[in-house]
């Protein structure tokens, strides 16, 4: 048995060719995908004064390294994290929450974005034969 390696070889020089196509289109379907986590986050999340829900947004989106796109999304007001995971009254000593409202978001959105990235993947790579 024999396999000829010239085949492989060629696709790996087109497959090289379109990493950076597809390293765009998956910044941008993260990006998007974020986005959308976003608005899911602002809408499930618990409202007193509405000072938590105006702080929820993207952070950061972009390569992360080699192969490699992602997007971070969260807030920066500093009691969010107690909602999220829950806390412990400082006066009354009893447990309160959690209430996530990030992690469900994600959850949500997850597969969705995942298979985008899949289905952008392989029409670029297949374009590149």
């Amino acid at each position: 048995m024999t396999f000829d390696f010239r085949e492989l070889d060629a696709f790996e020089a087109k497959l090289g060719s379109v990493s950076s196509q597809i390293e765009r289109v998956g910044i941008q379907i993260t990006s998007n995908s974020a986005e959308r986590m976003v608005g899911e986050a602002k809408r499930i999340v618990r409202r007193k004064t509405g000072r938590l829900q105006r702080s929820i947004r993207v952070l950061k989106k972009g390569s992360y390294g080699p192969n490699q796109v992602g997007a971070e999304y969260g807030t920066d007001v500093h009691y969010g994290k107690f909602i999220e995971f829950g806390f412990r009254h400082w006066r009354s000593g009893r447990m309160v929450g959690p209430f996530p409202y990030l992690r469900p978001a994600y959850d949500r959105f997850r597969s969705q974005w995942l298979q985008r990235l899949g289905e952008a993947a392989i029409a670029l790579i297949a374009k590149g034969k």
